[in-house]
């Protein structure tokens, strides 16, 4: 669209969107275009009447435009009315459309699930969103239907610091290992296309075996089937066939791209997903003294704006973030260089070579992202089953202290009120706040008690004893200026003192900003510095600040002759 005008249709009018529903089958196309996953509601336990309503606003949601646009979220709805219509098949009474789905089995329905598990209580609230999306439910049923289910409370705990340094160095040792295998092979096979080995020695038909790996994903095999033994040739010269022998030696497998992974949770404490779907980093300044990447992150529960941000990382310290990415670039580029030349280009950072695709074709060979079975192979190979949420928990309430891809108040409810680790860790510091509270509060209600008409008053505070001043000789009248009773013995500051000291402070720090370094220390720093103690330690903003709304003209008046000296004696 331009200057408000639609743009033109093609001329051809074969151009159109495909159908989202097709019979009882529904296809749905992720908002990238990805991947397509199918929904047959014809396997669904009811009627045709039923399936094809249900079909109708399932669809409704998974199109282009609808609310779910990922695949995991059209899953999770299937499973859903899937779980639904199996309860309802099961009933005295089976209703044969939405129609015919009256208040008392969806109250039956409800009640059976809400205390069952979370899974019931997840489906009812999936059923509930499609069936209120029908025109043909009932009043009275969507009366039953829109009341609130409760939200679960998060069951998972946090992992505590030494279980996250465990997690960290089990990954560590299994990222550290691959590194140097991928990193030492690639040296080898770049002195071999250099021509530095003799022809037919063992290096040569070592680096002659990682030529054929970095172009093809693998070596010569007999018959190119699942786990065939290579060709006499490259079984001898790379000592066997196994894995570890062959294509490990340029690609990483499934559990050594999940160690990559929870290296940068443990570092950054994002999201799975948004691990597995991270893009190369932009090299953005390689001139300076420190390496400086931008990263695109995209957190896909958020709706935009939000949903997309790119953060800037330095490689600073050598336990960077931005270390350990451009760690991962490097020995995760020949698997892209290899997609790159078979026509499947991808700016992936996390790649993997799949264990059991011998035999097929290059291009489906490597894995995008994090495998499904990754944690679990990890787990079996070192005994750590490691849980990303609990790893994201732990270092976005115990490390970062701050939100990390959510609001605050996502991270206050959903991260800091429920996990156990950071009430636990509160308490001494809950603690130590209400003592302070309870010294606070007793040094007020004690200043609050000296009678308000005690003393001499002065612009900034009221005087016990003018004839005892540190500032001037003992016996006579104080002649030290007003902007010293804050450092004297015999001054009481009283609310009534309050919006003035604020409206000084304010002054004071409009003339930093307009002083010179010199006559500022000279003159007004010192002033500035018992005003900003007094602030922070005795009195909070909003008292601060309501003091300072609610001063008259006659006071600003007041402080404003103090700072011109026109008070002094």
């Amino acid at each position: 669209m331009g200057n408000g005008r639609f743009a033109s249709l093609p001329l051809n009018g074969g151009h159109h969107r495909p159908e989202t529903l097709v019979g009882l089958v529904v296809s749905h196309v992720n908002e990238k275009g990805t991947g397509t996953a199918r929904y047959d509601f014809s396997s669904l336990p009811l009627s045709p009447q039923f399936q094809l309503e249900l079909a109708t606003v399932f669809a409704a949601r998974a199109n282009p435009t609808g609310k779910w646009r990922n695949l995991p979220s059209s899953k999770q709805g299937f499973w859903a009315v899937g779980y639904f219509a199996r309860w309802l098949a099961a009933q005295e009474r089976v209703p044969t459309s939405i129609a015919d789905l009256d208040p008392a089995t969806w109250l039956q329905w409800r009640l059976s699930q809400l205390n069952l598990s979370t899974s019931g209580r997840r489906a009812v609230r999936l059923s509930s969103m499609l069936v209120l999306e029908s025109e043909l439910l009932t009043n009275a049923t969507r009366h039953q239907v829109i009341k609130r289910i409760p939200r679960d409370t998060a069951q998972e705990l946090s992992y505590d610091d030494s279980e996250l340094r465990q997690i960290a160095v089990a990954a560590r040792h299994v990222f550290r290992g691959a590194r140097d295998r991928v990193l030492r092979n690639l040296e080898h096979l770049r002195r071999y296309r250099a021509k530095e080995f003799a022809p037919d020695s063992q290096d040569f038909l070592v680096g002659k075996a990682l030529e054929f790996i970095a172009n093809d994903a693998d070596v010569p095999r007999r018959m190119k089937q699942k786990d065939h033994p290579p060709v006499s040739w490259v079984a001898q010269a790379l000592g066997g066939g196994h894995r570890e022998q062959t294509w490990k030696r340029l690609y990483l497998d499934d559990v050594e791209i999940w160690a990559a992974a929870v290296l940068v949770a443990c570092k950054e404490g994002w999201n799975q997903t948004t691990i597995a779907e991270l893009k190369v980093p932009e090299l953005v300044d390689s001139e300076s003294r420190f390496k400086a990447y931008r990263i695109e992150l995209e957190k896909r529960r958020r709706r935009p704006p939000h949903r997309y941000e790119s953060r800037t990382i330095v490689d600073n310290a050598p336990d960077s973030t931005a270390r350990l990415l451009e760690r991962i670039i490097e020995i995760t580029q020949p698997a892209r260089d290899c997609m790159a030349a078979h026509g499947i280009a991808t700016d992936r950072l996390l790649v993997s070579h799949r264990a059991y695709t011998i035999g097929l074709d290059p291009t489906e060979m490597f894995e995008e992202g994090i495998g499904s079975h990754a944690s679990r192979n990890f787990a079996t190979l070192f005994g750590h089953s490691i849980n990303m949420r609990r790893i994201r928990k732990a270092v976005n309430t115990r490390h970062h202290r701050a939100p990390n891809q959510n609001t605050r108040d996502t991270h206050d409810a959903v991260y800091l009120l429920t996990d156990a680790h950071v009430i636990k860790d509160a308490e001494a510091v809950i603690a130590e706040g209400v003592e302070r509270a309870i010294v606070h509060a007793k040094t007020t209600a004690a200043v609050n008690q000296v009678d308000a008409d005690m003393g001499e008053d002065t612009p900034t505070a009221s005087c016990v004893d003018t004839t005892k001043s540190p500032f001037s000789p003992w016996g006579v009248p104080c002649t030290a200026s007003f902007l010293l009773c804050l450092a004297c013995s015999n001054a009481v500051v009283m609310p009534r003192h309050l919006g003035r000291l604020a409206y000084l402070f304010e002054c004071l720090s409009n003339r930093r900003d307009t002083l010179s370094p010199t006559v500022w220390a000279a003159e007004w720093a010192t002033h500035y510095s018992r005003l900003h103690q007094l602030r922070t330690e005795h009195y909070s903003e909003g008292q601060w600040t309501q003091a300072l709304d609610g001063l008259g003209e006659s006071d600003r008046s007041l402080v404003d002759h103090l700072l011109c000296g026109d008070l002094d004696s």
